[in-house]
């Protein structure tokens, strides 16, 4: 049996290559019709989330950051570039929720995935990963 491959090639299943009914095997997509805007994902960790943002909780999220911005400073025990860095995300985000109520959402983003890295790898001691934690769950 052929079908055509993404790339408009013959792709061939023979009786004997392990394939299931009708010529399918385990993984194979079959679209009847045509699809638009659609999403495929693959392998043993796939999943796709369709879950819309939920709105920021800036009156719990400014004093969570405010409280991990001064942690992040060199008296509150954050002295390495990294903290200095994270430090000026941790302002911008601070400023930015003050003039607009909200944060961009590649700004939201990229906050959430920098403080990921600090909560998991535990950098700089116990109470900024957790810090770090409380402001990626509210970020989510």
């Amino acid at each position: 049996m052929a079908h055509t491959a993404a790339n408009g090639a013959p792709h061939h299943h023979s009786p004997d290559d392990g394939a299931g009914a009708a010529g399918r095997r385990a993984g194979d997509i079959t679209v009847g019709g045509s699809v638009s805007g659609g999403v495929l994902s693959t392998g043993a960790d796939a999943r796709i989330d369709y879950r819309a943002p939920q709105p920021l909780d800036v009156e719990r999220l400014l004093p969570a950051l405010t409280a991990l911005h001064a942690a992040l400073r060199p008296e509150g025990g954050g002295s390495d570039l990294g903290a200095v860095v994270l430090g000026a995300d941790v302002a911008s985000a601070q400023e930015e929720i003050r003039s607009s109520g909200t944060l961009a959402p590649t700004r939201r983003q990229l906050l959430r995935e920098r403080l990921e890295l600090v909560a998991t790898a535990g950098a700089g001691g116990a109470s900024l990963a957790t810090l770090a934690q409380t402001v990626v769950g509210l970020l989510s």
